[in-house]
C-alpha cells in the first residue's frame, strides 16, 4: 500500500480555499491501494486523531495558537452600533504581533507539527509527502519531515505564492523586514522538493525568481472547489425581498480586495432601481467600516452581511443570486478561487478589477463565459449599461470545465 502524508495547516472542518482544495483532491483520488494521512492544526473541540475513509487526520498546535473552534456565523449585524472593545483590542495586539511573526501567523505551529511529523514518518514510512500553502509554514514542516526519511518524494504546492508577493499585496509577513529571508528560505524549500506545483497566474513571476527550478515545476489550473452533485442538489437561497440580489462570496481586504469602488458604482446604479440588495457572504476583515458607510447612505442601496457560512449555504446563496459579484485581487499573481465556482454556476457576474487585463477577466474569457460577465475597470463604468446587463436575459452557452475538476487536477499531485 502506498502511504501519503499531506501537511496543511487548514483542513476540515475549516472553511477555506486550502481546506476545500485538498478535501476534494483526496475525495477524488482515494483508493484501496493508497492511504492518505493529514497533519494539520489542532483547535479545542476537535479530536487529536480522527480516522477517515482515506486515512487519519493528526492535529497538533502550540498552546498559544490553540483556541476554541469557532462555530459558523449565522450572520453579522453591521447595524447594531455596538462596538466590541475586547475584540478590537485583541485584533490590535494580533496585528502588532503578526508584523514580527515569521514566516506567517502559523509560525508557532511549526515546532509541534515537525515533532509529530517526524514521529509519523518513522512509524508509517510514507512514500510521498505533499505540503500546501497558504500558510508557508506547512512547507517548512514538510522540509524537516523529509529530512527524517530519505527517499520520500516531496511535492510542494503553492496555492498562494510566498516571496513573490509584494508588500502592498497582503503578504504573509512584513516583507520590509523579512523580504530577503523569505526568498532565501523559499529557494531552499524548492531545491529540496521533487515537484513544485504553482498556479498559472504566479508562474511568470516565479520563473523570474527561481529560473533554475523550472524543470521540476508544474503549472496547474485553478480547481473547482465545490462538488458538482452537491451544487445541483442544493436548494437556491430564498431571499426575502423582490428586488435585485447581488451576491459576493469570499473575504474582503482593504489592500487587495477593497469593496469601496464597486459599492460606489452600485450605489449610483441604485438610483435606477429602488430595490437593489448587495449580500456579502464571508469575512469582512478590515472592510467593515466601508460596508457600514455605504449601508447608511441616503440611497436606496441595501447591504446585508451574512458572515461566514457553511459550504452548502454558500452554494445556496450562489444559486439564489440574480447576479454574482467578483472583486479581483489587486495582485496579478493570485486568482480568487471562487471565480471557478462562479463560472460553473453559469450565473451573470459583475467582475470588478483595478487592472485592464486582470487575470479574472482573462479566466472568464478562457472558459467561454464572457457574454455573462460585465467587466468594470477602476472608476469607469457605464451605469445604464450595467443596469441593463443585470436586468436583461443572457444567452446560455456551453462551457467546458473538465480541466478544473478535482479528479483531473489530483493526478498532478500523485503521479
Amino acid at each position: 500500500m502506498r502511504k501519503v502524508l499531506l501537511v496543511q495547516y487548514f483542513y476540515k472542518p475549516f472553511s477555506s480555499n486550502q481546506s476545500f482544495r485538498y478535501e476534494s483532491i483526496i475525495e477524488n483520488y482515494q483508493n484501496k491501494k493508497m492511504r492518505i494521512d493529514i497533519l494539520t492544526s489542532k483547535h479545542e473541540g476537535l479530536p487529536d486523531v480522527e480516522e477517515t475513509e482515506s486515512g487519519f487526520i493528526y492535529r497538533v498546535n502550540s498552546k498559544l495558537l490553540a483556541k476554541d473552534l469557532k462555530k459558523v456565523d449565522n450572520g453579522e449585524n453591521i447595524n447594531s452600533g455596538r462596538k466590541n472593545l475586547k475584540g478590537k483590542l485583541i485584533s490590535m495586539v494580533k496585528q502588532i504581533v503578526y508584523k514580527f511573526m515569521w514566516p506567517d501567523f502559523a509560525g508557532l505551529w511549526i515546532f509541534p507539527a515537525i515533532r509529530k511529523g517526524k514521529h509519523l514518518a518513522r512509524v508509517e514510512g510514507y512514500d510521498l509527502i505533499i505540503s500546501g500553502s497558504f500558510p508557508f509554514s506547512s512547507h517548512i514542516v514538510a522540509y524537516f519531515i523529509k529530512r527524517e526519511k530519505k527517499g520520500m518524494r516531496w511535492v510542494v504546492d503553492y496555492l498562494d505564492p510566498f516571496s513573490i508577493i509584494k508588500h502592498n499585496e497582503n503578504p504573509s509577513n512584513n516583507t520590509k523586514i523579512f523580504g530577503g529571508l523569505n526568498k532565501i528560505v523559499e529557494k531552499q524549500i524548492n531545491r529540496n522538493a521533487d515537484k513544485i506545483i504553482i498556479l498559472k497566474e504566479a508562474f511568470s513571476s516565479f520563473k523570474d525568481y527561481f529560473p533554475d527550478l523550472l524543470e521540476k515545476t508544474t503549472v496547474a489550473p485553478p480547481m473547482l472547489g465545490i462538488n458538482p452533485y452537491t451544487f445541483y442538489n442544493t436548494v437556491p437561497f430564498n431571499f426575502s425581498n423582490k428586488g435585485i440580489n447581488i451576491v459576493f462570496i469570499g473575504t474582503l481586504y482593504k489592500s487587495i480586495r477593497n469593496p469601496e469602488p464597486i459599492l460606489r458604482i452600485i450605489q449610483e446604479m441604485s438610483y435606477y432601481d429602488s430595490d437593489i440588495y448587495v449580500h456579502f457572504v464571508g469575512d469582512l476583515k478590515d472592510c467593515k467600516e466601508i460596508v457600514q458607510k455605504y449601508n447608511n447612505t441616503m440611497s436606496s442601496l441595501k447591504i446585508i452581511t451574512h458572515g461566514k457560512v457553511s459550504r452548502d449555504k454558500a452554494i445556496s446563496f450562489m444559486k439564489g443570486a440574480d447576479v454574482l459579484l467578483n472583486i479581483s485581487n489587486s495582485s496579478q499573481v493570485q486568482l480568487p478561487g471562487k471565480v471557478v465556482e462562479y463560472a460553473f454556476s453559469k450565473k451573470k457576474v459583475i467582475n470588478y478589477s483595478l487592472n485592464k487585463n486582470s487575470n479574472t477577466s482573462q479566466f472568464f474569457e478562457e472558459v467561454g463565459l464572457s457574454n455573462k460577465v460585465f467587466n468594470i475597470i477602476g472608476d469607469h463604468c457605464d451605469i445604464r449599461a450595467l443596469y441593463t446587463f443585470i436586468t436583461s436575459s443572457v444567452e446560455e452557452k456551453e462551457i467546458d470545465m473538465k480541466k478544473y475538476l478535482p479528479e483531473n487536477i489530483a493526478k498532478i499531485y500523485f503521479e
